[in-house]
């Protein structure tokens, strides 16, 4: 099961230790709810790690709502690519992958533009290996090539071990979070490879012109949720939280300070609100 968690909908109770907390009126609800994110997550991702408790309806989803490869897939090769934002137009990602068959005849590949949000280099990578494991039938045994080696230690990080409450700290969270639900429930065997970047691997340089060439398609229409899987899934101002969640809640936290502080009477008495430095004036308070 999973669901999507408002930051509004969470409930707040007064503990020993925030018991201070609650008698100056401090909002402390967006803590909350990330206590009862860890917690779901973990719950999940230790039962999904068992293969003795892991229910044979899973998969059965999973190949009857995502296009499946054929099963003479032995290796993939993915690539993501990242357009910084120039003259006033909007950054862009966009990702690829080839699906090879033992004699590296390509099977099928796939190319498409990601939704720019939490824009990055990286964030293309992981939605690359994302829709590679989608497309993958159950029990797959691979290897994915990819030139990026950050991917492949956060895999081996997060991914191929139990379930740890640090990944809710990680940008790209929820990503790694859907690349986990897709590795066991579909109960894959994935081996990921270090291939060198514009070398004279031609799969390779293959892949990355098919990321770079998505530049030009038509923006998805999807929202940003939609290609998540995760337990539970925080929103503010309806876009899914993917900052590591605490410094996200501290820096509100923060801002709703720094506003009730700058409202304060006295400060417009002495001369015009917006004539003060408040950024500064942020930075030597906190």
């Amino acid at each position: 099961m999973f669901a999507t968690l408002l930051l509004t909908d969470t409930v707040a109770y007064p503990t020993k230790k925030n018991t201070k907390v609650f008698a100056t009126g401090r909002p402390i609800k967006l803590a909350t709810s990330f206590a009862y994110a860890s917690s779901l997550a973990k719950i999940h991702f230790d039962q999904l790690s068992n293969p003795v408790v892991l229910p044979s309806s899973d998969t059965d989803d999973v190949a009857a709502s995502d296009y499946m490869l054929p099963i003479s897939t032995c290796s993939l090769y993915t690539d993501g690519s990242f357009l910084a934002s120039y003259s006033g137009s909007l950054p862009s990602m966009s990702s690829a992958w080839l699906a090879l068959d033992e004699d590296e005849l390509i099977l099928e590949s796939c190319s498409e533009v990601i939704p720019a949000t939490y824009p990055s280099a990286f964030r293309s990578e992981i939605y690359a290996l994302l829709s590679a494991l989608k497309a993958l039938p159950p029990h797959s045994s691979i290897v994915i090539n990819t030139d990026c080696a950050s991917l492949i230690s956060f895999w081996h990080q997060f991914i191929d071990k139990p379930f740890i409450l640090k990944l809710l700290r990680q940008p790209n969270h929820l990503l790694w979070l859907s690349v986990r639900h897709y590795y066991y429930s579909k109960q894959l065997s994935v081996t990921l490879h270090k291939v060198s970047a514009h070398d004279d691997n031609m799969l390779n340089n293959q892949v990355d012109f098919l990321a770079k060439d998505a530049y030009f398609l038509p923006q998805p229409t999807f929202t940003p949720t939609a290609l998540i899987k995760a337990p539970c899934i925080i929103l503010y101002d309806s876009l899914p939280i993917e900052d590591n969640i605490r410094q996200f809640f501290k820096s509100i936290y923060e801002a709703q300070n720094l506003l009730s502080f700058s409202s304060l009477s006295h400060f417009s008495l002495l001369a015009p609100v917006n004539t003060f430095d408040w950024e500064g004036i942020s930075f030597w308070l906190s």
